[in-house]
């Protein structure tokens, strides 16, 4: 049984700070080879096409709020990330290669910090200051220089992702801090301060460092064992981290899961609750397997056509899944204290999945969910490294030699794929194809490669590239479960001038039956921008109006958006009657004295529809919208 003695205060030595220069330098070199690639997916959303982002000026400060608060899925949250996404826009444009380099550089401040951690539960684990440097330092490297860090690292948007980590780890790093103090009859209330600050910051970041607690929960658990120099102060961790447990279990079941569970399939979604819990099971075995055996083959970056576990046997695979993971839980917690640093690299783990993994109805797989969970597995492996190096207790530093060689060796391998990695990361095309190949089931990943296509044409009929984006998607639709595919094949073949009915039937037939996902109502406003002359496009506003009704007939949008697509079909088409149904979804869907109601009933009123605004209007009293007579 391994115990942990009473710790004691070791400045680091020299040779450690030029070690971590030497990690950050390192860590630059590798990902740097990808910084020529272009921005992808999420990019466009948040940092391409945000105006907010795009119209701040350091002089007005507004603006600058504006563009802080302008991640609209957070509703605002995650401003921290979009501060720093205007400073980049602000020093050099809307240049991909300025935002990635900005995440390799907090990336290797990540792996600094992480270093300085690792020493730490090194030491307490190990109960010797002998080669805890060292060896922290290339587990860090290992972390570093993961290949499954590249799709973070060079993917601008995963900046969420890389700051919270960094934020986390700075807790994590002053609670390490403030408890050994603690053990040494020290207050610690100073870094515990600093912990509560660094909480803060890496909320603004991203959600997903609610976990802070559970990290520490972990580290107590396994290292500290909520032990403290004063008798008083033990008994109060005890009953603090208890509290917490219960709170977190009574919030789970009275508020998370009432407001999260269902067993219909979520909005936008193509599985439940009980399937999405059931699938990751799966994920993240998955995630572990990428995690140890890192090939980039791989690691396709694209998992939209990840099978869902419909239940327990189907796949056949998610029952025995399922059983893996409770053998691991319950391994981690029978070798606590025998071998603390393998049941926390464990638990470090599952901890970092416990959101993304949970009830909440995100996509199923993302791999920049492992940015701090990896680190985890690196505590794992080095524990049983040195169980593999230690036969006896003799010649110890040997020992040390033959575990840092080993670590050695593992990173040189890691590093190997993730420079290869990295170099398809450099070049779009190069990467829309390269995804295409390692992932020919991934319906993201062939419209990928078709939107590259369709660059290269830049918009010419007659180009050949114009062709190969239509081919392209053509085989992204053959898939059968995306409806964006087809559409870029109507707009394209607009452009083209060889647009059939059979082309439109496609699209309308395969928007009956897919998942109407965010992106599959983001299918209706290009289609309204290609018909109202937005574009050098014309599409048929009837055509387009067949497809807005199955989409709409499917989901629901805001009273905004229902007003706008009243408009168009109300300006655009040659049945401006049908407008008006939609204009009744506008106060289905508007809140009380909605301004998206207000400006319909005064719009309607000014071009002397009052038949139409009168009804409407009525409407909107007997539904409870309206307070008062509208202008």
């Amino acid at each position: 049984m391994t115990t942990i003695s009473s710790p004691t205060r070791t400045a680091a030595p020299p040779s450690f700070f030029i070690a971590l220069l030497i990690l950050g330098a390192t860590t630059f070199f590798i990902y740097q080879i990808g910084l020529p690639g272009d921005f992808i997916l999420d990019d466009n959303a948040n940092i391409q096409k945000n105006g907010a982002l795009l119209l701040a000026k350091p002089s007005d400060l507004n603006s600058i709020l504006y563009a802080i608060y302008s991640f609209q899925p957070g509703g605002g949250t995650r401003s921290l990330a979009m501060l720093t996404f205007m400073l980049d826009f602000w020093r050099g444009g809307l240049e991909p290669e300025v935002f990635k380099t900005t995440n390799i550089a907090l990336h290797a401040a990540c792996a600094a910090v992480l270093a300085a951690i690792l020493r730490q539960i090194l030491t307490l684990a190990w109960n010797r200051n002998e080669g805890a440097g060292w060896i922290a330092v290339a587990l860090a490297a290992l972390w570093a220089l993961h290949p499954l860090h590249v799709s973070t690292v060079l993917y601008a948007v995963q900046r969420m992702q890389i700051l919270s980590t960094l934020f986390i780890l700075l807790a994590i790093y002053t609670y390490l801090n403030a408890r050994i103090a603690q053990l040494l009859g020290h207050s610690g209330q100073r870094n515990l301060l600093l912990t509560v600050l660094w909480t803060g910051l890496a909320l603004l970041a991203k959600e997903d460092a609610i976990l802070l607690p559970v990290y520490t929960a972990i580290l107590e658990l396994t290292l500290f064992k909520y032990n403290a120099k004063s008798p008083q102060l033990k008994k109060i961790w005890r009953s603090a981290y208890f509290m917490l447990g219960l709170a977190s279990i009574l919030l789970f079941f009275f508020l998370a899961l009432p407001y999260f569970g269902t067993t219909a399939p979520y909005p936008g979604r193509d599985f439940n609750t009980i399937e999405r819990l059931f699938t990751q099971t799966r994920v993240l075995w998955l995630y572990l397997s990428q995690i140890i055996f890192p090939h980039p083959n791989h690691l396709t970056f694209y998992y939209d056509h990840y099978p869902i576990s419909r239940s327990l046997i189907d796949p056949i695979t998610t029952l025995p899944a399922l059983f893996g993971l409770i053998g691991l839980l319950y391994y981690a917690w029978q070798v606590r204290h025998e071998h603390p640093l393998r049941a926390l690299g464990l638990l470090w783990f599952f901890a970092g999945h416990a959101l993304t993994s949970s009830i909440i109805p995100l996509e199923l797989i993302f791999e920049h969910r492992n940015h701090l969970p990896l680190a985890g597995l690196c505590l794992v492996g080095a524990d049983i490294l040195r169980a593999i190096f230690q036969p006896s207790q003799r010649a110890s530093r040997s020992r040390v030699v033959a575990l840092g060689g080993t670590l050695c060796v593992i990173i040189l391998a890691a590093t190997t794929a993730t420079a290869y990695r990295a170099y398809q990361w450099g070049d779009g095309m190069r990467l829309a194809q390269y995804h295409v190949s390692i992932a020919p089931s991934s319906a993201r990943a062939w419209i990928d490669l078709c939107n590259r296509y369709y660059e290269l044409s830049k918009g010419q009929p007659d180009h050949p590239m114009l062709q190969k984006a239509i081919d392209t998607c053509t085989a992204g639709h053959a898939l059968g479960y995306d409806a964006i595919s087809q559409t870029n094949v109507v707009i394209y073949k607009a452009l083209q001038g060889t647009l059939t009915r059979v082309d439109w039937e496609n699209l309308l037939e395969r928007l009956k039956t897919v998942t109407i996902t965010p992106g599959t109502k983001q299918i209706i406003w290009t289609l309204i921008s290609n018909s109202t002359g937005q574009t050098q496009l014309q599409l048929d506003p009837d055509r387009v109006a067949e497809a807005i009704k199955l989409i709409a007939s499917r989901t629901t949008f805001s009273a905004r958006d229902y007003l706008n697509i009243a408009y168009f079909i109300h300006n655009y088409t040659t049945h401006p009657e049908k407008a008006f149904e939609y204009m009744r979804d506008v106060i289905r869907a508007g809140k009380i004295n909605d301004p998206a109601i207000l400006q319909m009933l005064k719009d309607l009123k000014e071009h002397a529809y009052d038949d139409w605004a009168n009804e409407l209007e009525a409407y909107a009293h007997a539904q409870g919208k309206l307070t008062s007579a509208a202008p």
